[in-house]
């Protein structure tokens, strides 16, 4: 249950705080080479305990401070690395001689009165610390009042025989203290050691102000319950991740303690030293398990905030609970059927299968525990995964990453709304399975159609191939699973990828609107009878002599036609035209008229009439006197007439051929002769 208090906590107290929990986290992320400037828990001067500080009328100086510390050090030097060579190389020099110096004097007595007193500051200095740790205070208070006597003695006989019986004295008497209890036994000494320094020079220590105090309280008293909730919400984010709860509680626990320490005697010692554990004892956390190590750190930063701030906590909703429990149970069910989506819906893309499941599943945890929780955390921190370890996902396979997670969400509202998800009917399978296995086969179609039906259009067949598979995909997979969102955003990428498929023009780099809608619609009438299980046949010879003798003719029917209207209407009226248009528009009507032919019906024919209207000109207007540039309707209806008949000549395999010397010479006398012939006329 959670503690409180009735004192409030300042809010830069518990800031400060929270910015405890950050340091710990930098260190974890950053290493140790990242740690922040070292503020000692000494440095304050504070007491916790009522034990009695000894103030002395006189003082002891820098050497005898450094003596001390270099005594106490003996003893931890010995402990952490062992007797060996430390013990030989040490003078430990005369116990028979005595300095009689004034500070030697007031330090030795200082030291010896304020025993006690360090005593019961060590005490609870490594409860606060470390408050789970098992150890025995009795035997603690002892070796730190003899390790304190040994360098006061060593101080006053200018030795330092007394610290190396002291350190050798846990290895005549082994125990706990240099083994399980090591990093304890040696925070109490240099803490000890830390204070005897400061009370020689006559320090002051005081008691921690009430909101460092309140501060540490609910921090302490609120650490179970910390640990409890974080674990809870560790296992609700990273559900499918195998980790060591006992370990990662017991993980909490430390920066909790470290942090009250630090509260209560100031500084960032334990909470830095709390960091730098991670790497002196490597294990996952700092590894494969980083990112879950730092979900679990962050959490009991922002309860401990909370806490700090007088939130009290309240159960989640069962409403919340039970939807939570939908998901979870649901996660392999929702990541097996996305993963079937996106194989269904991009069935040309290439992706790892397992990834992406093992994403979803990601996704859906930090879906269930934002709801769960509140807010939109996880989630957010689910979509910033994606760039923080870069892949395909957000760049060349954005578009089926998306399609997976949308459609993950909509099984998810349809789950939490009680849904039933059923098979599709055999009939759906079976067209699906249909349009699907014919894939290859409409793409391949399509190219042909377009190849034929305009003939000198330049386009990328890859990237045209390539579109008709989406929108096949597309199309397939609204089938199966119905609705329509897969075919709507099929049409929506033309305007997501911009190109000139969508500008409209009259073919190439004008603009194929035209020429897509009709690989499109292609596309459309194959599925719908491979759909209808209708078997498309090869054309007939004939069709196909016929197609090939137009194509081959292609461009005898148009130069034949050109020069048929430069004949026709040359010199009439002033009338002039441009002639690689109309050569143009002749290619364009022997494609379609061609493919009509080969594919049947007239639907290309009706097309190559149609775009006089869709792109006007000249070409569909009439004049009531004669032609001109600007009406040019009948020329126009001639000029198709005349590629008619030679067209039907050319499939009929008639030979045709050029005129006699005679003809010719008529053809030139008359037309040579038109002015002359002209002005007699009208002067008759």
């Amino acid at each position: 249950s959670q503690y409180s208090s009735s004192i409030a906590v300042s809010k830069s107290l518990a800031n400060n705080i929270s910015g405890s929990f950050n340091r710990v986290i930098n260190i974890l992320e950053n290493g140790t080479g990242s740690l922040p400037t070292l503020v000692l828990n000494t440095n304050n001067n504070i007491k916790v305990t009522f034990a009695s500080q000894y103030i002395s009328a006189s003082s002891a100086t820098q050497t005898e401070v450094n003596a001390i510390s270099a005594s106490i050090s003996i003893v931890t030097n010995i402990i952490a690395k062992g007797t060996g060579s430390i013990i030989t190389n040490l003078s430990t020099g005369s116990y028979s001689t005595f300095v009689s110096s004034s500070s030697v004097l007031a330090a030795y007595g200082i030291l010896k009165q304020n025993i006690p007193f360090i005593q019961d500051e060590v005490i609870a200095y490594l409860s606060s610390s470390w408050s789970t740790a098992s150890y025995n205070e009795e035997k603690c208070r002892r070796d730190v009042g003899l390790i304190i006597s040994g360098a006061a003695e060593d101080l006053f006989r200018n030795s330092n025989s007394a610290s190396v019986v002291n350190g050798k004295f846990y290895y005549d008497y082994p125990s706990q203290a240099q083994g399980s209890q090591l990093n304890q036994t040696l925070d109490g000494i240099i803490y000890a050691s830390r204070i005897a320094q400061k009370l020689i020079t006559n320090t002051q220590f005081v008691f921690p102000n009430s909101q460092s105090l309140v501060a540490s309280e609910l921090l302490v008293n609120n650490k179970k319950f910390i640990q409890e909730e974080t674990i809870a919400y560790l296992s609700s984010s990273w559900a499918s991740h195998s980790y060591n709860e006992t370990t990662c509680k017991r993980d909490i626990g430390y920066i909790i303690d470290a942090i009250a320490t630090d509260v209560k005697w100031g500084g960032n010692e334990r909470t830095i030293k709390a960091g730098v554990y991670y790497y002196l004892y490597p294990s996952a956390a700092t590894g494969s398990q980083i990112q879950e190590t730092v979900t679990g750190i962050a959490y009991a930063r922002d309860l401990a905030d909370k806490i700090l701030k007088g939130s009290v906590f309240t159960k989640v909703s069962q409403n919340r609970l039970q939807a939570r429990e939908i998901i979870v149970k649901n996660k392999g069910f929702i990541a097996d059927e996305v993963i079937a989506y996106v194989s269904s819906s991009w069935s040309t893309a290439s992706y790892n299968e397992q990834t992406c499941k093992r994403d979803v599943g990601y996704i859906l945890d930090a879906v269930a525990t934002d709801i769960v929780y509140g807010g939109n955390e996880r989630s957010l921190e689910a979509g910033e995964f994606y760039f923080r370890y870069p892949s395909q996902a957000t760049t060349s396979q954005l578009g089926p990453t998306l399609s997976g997670i949308k459609h993950a969400k909509h099984m998810t509202e349809q789950l939490l709304n009680n849904r039933v998800f059923a098979t599709a009917s055999l009939s759906v399978q079976t067209t699906y399975n249909l349009i699907n296995n014919n894939k290859d086969l409409v793409q391949t179609e399509t190219i042909g159609f377009l190849d034929s039906a305009w003939s000198f259009f330049q386009y990328d067949k890859v990237k045209c191939r390539r579109d008709v598979g989406y929108i096949i995909d597309a199309v397939a997979t609204d089938i199966l699973y119905g609705g329509n969102e897969r075919t709507r955003e099929a049409g929506e990428y033309y305007y997501l990828y911009p190109s000139l498929a969508t500008v409209d023009g009259d073919g190439d780099s004008a603009g194929q609107l035209g020429q897509t809608l009709d690989g499109i619609k292609h596309a459309k009438g194959l599925a719908e009878k491979i759909a209808k299980n209708i078997k498309l046949v090869n054309p007939s010879n004939s069709e196909l002599t016929a197609w090939n003798l137009l194509r081959q003719n292609k461009t005898f029917i148009q130069k034949e036609t050109i020069a048929f209207l430069s004949s026709s209407w040359s010199g009439i009226g002033g009338f002039s035209y441009n002639e690689a248009s109309c050569s143009r528009d002749v290619a364009y009507i022997i494609d379609n008229v061609a493919t009509d032919l080969l594919y049947g019906g007239n639907e290309r024919s009706s097309k190559a009439g149609e775009y006089y209207y869709l792109y006007p000109s000249a070409a569909t207007v009439t004049s009531s006197i004669s032609p001109s540039t600007n009406a040019q309707k009948g020329p126009t209806i001639e000029g198709i007439q005349f590629a008619a008949g030679i067209s039907q000549k050319v499939i009929s395999s008639e030979v045709l051929t050029l005129p006699t010397e005679f003809v010719s010479a008529s053809y030139n006398l008359l037309k040579n002769n038109r002015t002359f012939i002209q002005n007699e006329t009208i002067q008759f």
